[in-house]
C-alpha cells in the first residue's frame, strides 16, 4: 500500500520547539583564518597591512569580492581574483580613513 500524507507511517516527526544553537551570521564573522586570507591577497599583489585583515574581510564581503559558497558542515567562501577591484577597495578605504597605517588610529 503506498504511503500517503494521511497514513500514520508517512508523517515526519515534528521538529522540537525551543531555542536553537546557531553560529554567527556569515557576514558578521571575522576572516576564518586571517593569514590564509591575507595570503590570497598577497598572491593578487594587493597592498595591505596585517592588522587590516578583519576590515578587508568586511569590506570584501560588502563589495561582493568575497562570497559565501553553499556547503554542508563547513564554511567556505570564494575570493574574487579581480586585482583592480581589490586595489580600488583598499584605496577608497585608506582615503576615507576606514583603514590606517597604525592600529591605534583605525576608526571603529
Amino acid at each position: 500500500m503506498p504511503l500517503t500524507r494521511h497514513h500514520p507511517a508517512s508523517r515526519r516527526p515534528a521538529r522540537p520547539r525551543g531555542p536553537r544553537v546557531t553560529s554567527w551570521p556569515i557576514r558578521a564573522r571575522p576572516p576564518p583564518n586571517a593569514r590564509a586570507f591575507l595570503g590570497h591577497l598577497r598572491a593578487l599583489r594587493v597592498v595591505f597591512l596585517p592588522h587590516w585583515a578583519e576590515r578587508l574581510w568586511a569590506e570584501g564581503l560588502a563589495a561582493q569580492l568575497i562570497t559565501p559558497l553553499p556547503s554542508l558542515g563547513v564554511a567556505a567562501w570564494q575570493i574574487a581574483s579581480d586585482q583592480a577591484r581589490w586595489h580600488q577597495l583598499v584605496s577608497e578605504a585608506v582615503r576615507e580613513k576606514r583603514m590606517s597605517r597604525h592600529t591605534f588610529a583605525v576608526a571603529a
